[in-house]
């Protein structure tokens, strides 16, 4: 669930970017559909551990 609320919130930013980069010029860029983050298969997990 937790996941799923972090995968919802990165496809928000990145749509508010881009919005925002459409309004300030003319060098905003439409990100193709299929290059869309929105589900869960389009990320990998990694953790790192690291002990000092």
């Amino acid at each position: 669930m937790l996941l799923q609320k972090a995968i919802r919130e990165i496809s928000a930013v990145l749509g508010k970017r881009t919005i925002s980069k459409l309004k300030m010029g003319r060098d905003g860029i439409l990100i193709q559909k299929e290059k869309k983050v929105s589900e869960t298969e389009d990320f990998e997990l990694i953790t790192w551990l690291i002990i000092k």
